[in-house]
């Protein structure tokens, strides 16, 4: 496998998660970049996924080390530069789990600094039908997720309006569609890290 980065997308219970250990069990090359947050760890999350820390010290944190900070859900979240910088310089494939508003402007910022994207492969896990989509948030619910019902709706509703913004967005997304297993989701990830 090539030094690539994968990005995936998604609204919450798209798949993002399960498809991302999947990969990481059966390519244990391909490594995570963390993210910064102000949640508390969850028992869903991939090992390495998040570094958590306190309001405060995500306060502490120097904006020129951050590529973005952004909230989602009620809680706070950034990608450190380094962490970007490790795995576009390293000799192991990565994925990013990453809002979908945020690929458009890692892209700017590889091309900026690298000049060009050559080394990103993007995909979006579309969100399957709203049944399954509940089904989905309330397991996650009984994992912590505060969840309820009117963030359910919410949620639900979000879903939609992300995948249509990743259709006219411009970027070369795969899409994985809301019905894809996990295992050939994986292999679709899989295949495009090996493929470079």
């Amino acid at each position: 496998m090539t030094a690539l980065l994968a990005t995936l997308s998604g609204a919450s219970g798209s798949g993002k998660s399960s498809y991302c250990r999947e990969v990481m069990r059966r390519e244990p090359a391909v490594r995570l970049v963390a993210s910064l947050t102000t949640r508390a760890p969850r028992s869903g999350d991939l090992p390495g996924e998040y570094r958590c820390l306190s309001g405060p010290d995500f306060d502490r944190l120097a904006p020129g080390d951050l590529l973005w900070s952004i909230g989602i859900h009620g809680h706070r979240y950034a990608t450190a530069r380094r962490a970007l910088e490790e795995a576009l310089d390293g000799t192991d494939p990565s994925i990013m789990l990453i809002a979908p508003d945020r690929v458009a402007a890692l892209r700017e910022i590889v091309a900026g600094e690298r000049g060009g994207c050559g080394r990103l492969r993007h995909f979006f896990c579309c969100a399957p039908d709203d049944a399954e989509l509940r089904r989905r948030l309330e397991r996650r619910r009984g994992r912590g997720d505060a969840v309820d019902e009117t963030e359910t709706a919410r949620r639900i509703e979000e879903c939609a309006g992300w995948e249509a913004e990743a259709r006219m967005s411009g970027v070369p997304y795969v899409f994985l569609p809301g019905c894809l297993s996990i295992a050939v989701a994986a292999d679709r990830i899989i295949g495009a890290l090996r493929d470079g």
